[in-house]
């Protein structure tokens, strides 16, 4: 398991810098109302998700995890399009592959204590990448760009 997290960390940190250079070419979002109030909930949900990697529960941050692997190349592919209208090259996304996840998921479980937690882990984190969603969503509605 520990293999599969340092491959996990490694291949996410690509995807975080190809998300850090996206950003930095795209540029600022022009100011709209309830600026602050995206501030305040982006650092909030930054808490939260540092919350689930260092939770004591066996199996919580594995399943925060876990998600994030599963979960990021539905988000890749949105990004992949902002990338494509500016211009910008694409790195190849090295993610570990389903089968990686699921071996893992069942390697870090061994009991239901751990079970509960790996998929509370895991929903937390796919909340907070909806929260984020909406939160993008509700800036895109105050600019007009529906």
């Amino acid at each position: 398991m520990r293999d599969w997290l340092r491959q996990a960390s490694d291949s996410y940190e690509r995807e975080r810098l190809y998300l850090v250079r996206l950003t930095a070419s795209v540029g600022p979002l022009p100011s709209t109302p309830g600026a602050a109030e995206t501030e305040a909930a982006l650092v909030a949900q930054r808490h939260a998700i540092e919350t689930l990697a260092t939770s004591e529960r066996r199996g919580c941050a594995l399943g925060a995890a876990t998600a994030l692997m599963a979960d990021w190349p539905a988000v890749r592919e949105l990004l992949d399009r902002a990338a494509d209208r500016i211009g910008l090259q694409k790195p190849a996304m090295i993610l570990p592959d389903h089968d990686s996840i699921m071996r893992v998921i069942g390697e870090g479980t061994d009991g239901l204590a751990s079970e509960r937690a790996l998929g509370f882990g895991g929903q937390q984190l796919l909340l907070q990448n909806r929260g984020l969603f909406d939160l993008l969503e509700a800036r895109a509605a105050a600019r007009g760009d529906f």
